[in-house]
C-alpha cells in the first residue's frame, strides 16, 4: 500500500497529506505476470475488489498506466461500462499516467488485518473496564479487575499512537 497520483511531488507525502490533501491517492503497486494474467484481467480483478469513495480523491478509483499500450487497453475496457450489484461503476474510473509510488508507513501496511483483532481487543478490554464481569468476579477484585481492563485500554491505545511516530517513514519506490 502506499500514495501516488501527485506526478508534481518534491518529497514523500504524509498520511496527513494523503488525508487533507487532494493531489494524493491511496494506492497499490501491482507486479503481475502477463503469461498468466492478462491485462483485462488484471482490470476485472481491480474492478470487483476496490471500494472506491466517488466524493474522495484518497479513495477514488484509478488506474495508473506505465504506457501507452496500457493506456489504450484500460480507456478500451472503461469504454464498456460495468455496474456491479453494489452500484459501483466504471464510470467512476479515472485513467492517469503513473507518477512516483510511495511506499506508505510501516503501520499503515496491511492496515485492517491489524486493526480488527486491535479493536476487538479494544472493545474486550473496555467492557472488562466497565463492569461487565463484575457478576463473575467476587467483590474484593471486581474494582482491581476494573482497573486493569481500563489500563490496559489506555496502552493498546498509547501503544497504537507510538507506532504511528516510530513507524512514519515513507519511501518512494523505484
Amino acid at each position: 500500500a502506499g500514495y501516488t497520483g501527485n506526478p508534481e511531488a518534491k518529497k514523500a507525502p504524509t498520511y496527513d497529506n494523503v488525508c487533507y490533501g487532494r493531489q494524493w491517492v491511496e494506492g497499490v503497486r501491482v507486479t503481475y505476470d502477463d503469461s498468466k494474467l492478462s491485462y483485462d484481467q488484471l482490470l476485472d480483478a481491480f474492478f470487483e475488489t476496490q471500494n472506491p469513495d466517488p466524493r474522495s480523491r484518497q479513495y477514488s478509483s484509478m488506474i495508473f498506466y506505465g504506457s501507452e499500450e496500457e493506456k489504450n487497453a484500460a480507456e478500451t475496457w472503461l469504454a464498456t461500462d460495468r455496474v456491479r450489484k453494489d452500484g459501483i461503476s466504471t464510470k467512476w474510473t479515472n485513467v492517469e499516467a503513473s507518477s512516483p509510488f510511495y511506499m506508505a508507513e510501516g503501520y499503515h501496511q496491511r492496515y485492517w488485518q491489524k486493526m480488527r483483532p486491535r479493536a476487538a481487543v479494544g472493545l474486550l478490554l473496555t467492557a472488562i473496564g466497565s463492569g461487565v464481569l463484575d457478576r463473575f468476579v467476587p467483590v474484593d477484585f471486581q474494582q482491581t479487575v476494573q482497573t486493569c481492563g481500563n489500563a490496559s485500554a489506555l496502552i493498546g491505545c498509547l501503544y497504537i499512537l507510538l507506532e504511528r511516530k516510530i513507524d512514519a517513514k515513507v519511501v518512494e519506490l523505484p
